[in-house]
């Protein structure tokens, strides 16, 4: 957790020593301003928030079916534009072929064959630039969306067997800026947004039973646009944003 505590008294980065005592070597987080806490501690306080953040089985089947029709409805419309690109670049190469009919018969000028054809042939440049685009393989998105709902249902457990490196990169995925430890607790000012959406639905993060804010939440007091409700239908929740948009739940991956 080295760079990604700070002290919730003095607001410095919090580090690790370790001291010798009778019982063999003891390991602590401290501050430079002397506050000094043991290392398993600390740990366990992490978990906890960890623990805090993770979804039930209700928010999670919630979710998975909702990402799901968004993600067919986004391929449905990547192939609906792919079609639409394939006319419009038909039609502009019809264009083209007509102005090298109307040059030959002389029915324009070279100028103003010149002008036109300049046009339509960047047109079609960026017309096929976009086809190739939409044709190249798109994202896996259904594993995506199960193995980010299967992080977000054993968070904790999933860090605790995670290498040092991919301890190193979900806290940073999860949380944009420092976590800020007391002697009672870890805490955060800030999630990223996608986790507070669904913790916020989940009704066990920085919320009352009703789903709404508590007035000591330790999250930041702005609510989310697209924060849920209990009591909303999963038709109403699929229009919200950033619900619908599949790309915002893959923003814990990247």
């Amino acid at each position: 957790m080295r760079n990604y505590l700070t002290c919730d008294c003095c607001n410095t980065n919090v580090t690790a020593s370790s001291s010798m005592g009778r019982n063999g070597l003891h390991h602590y987080c401290h501050c430079k301003h002397g506050t000094r806490i043991k290392r398993a501690k600390v740990h366990g306080m992490f978990s906890q928030l960890l623990d805090e953040l993770t979804i039930n089985n209700n928010v999670k089947n919630l979710y998975r079916e909702i990402l799901s029709d968004a993600a067919l409805k986004e391929k449905q419309d990547q192939l609906n534009r792919l079609r639409a690109v394939g006319r419009e670049i038909r039609s502009t190469q019809e264009q083209i072929d007509n102005m090298d009919d109307k040059l030959a018969n002389n029915d324009v000028g070279v100028d103003t064959f010149n002008r036109v054809i300049g046009k339509l042939e960047t047109r079609l440049s960026d017309l096929k630039a976009e086809k190739e685009e939409l044709e190249k393989t798109s994202t896996p998105i259904a594993s995506y969306i199960e193995s980010g709902l299967g992080l977000l249902s054993n968070l904790s457990s999933i860090y605790e067997n995670s290498g040092y490196d991919n301890k190193r990169a979900l806290i940073g995925s999860i949380f944009p800026e420092k976590i800020r430890l007391s002697k009672s607790k870890c805490r955060t000012t800030e999630l990223n947004q996608v986790v507070e959406l669904l913790c916020r639905n989940n009704g066990e993060f920085g919320g009352n039973k009703k789903g709404t804010n508590s007035e000591n939440s330790d999250l930041s007091p702005s609510v989310l646009e697209s924060g849920i409700s209990y009591g909303e239908s999963r038709t109403s929740l699929s229009k919200k944003k950033p619900i619908h948009s599949v790309s915002c739940f893959l923003f814990l991956f990247i």
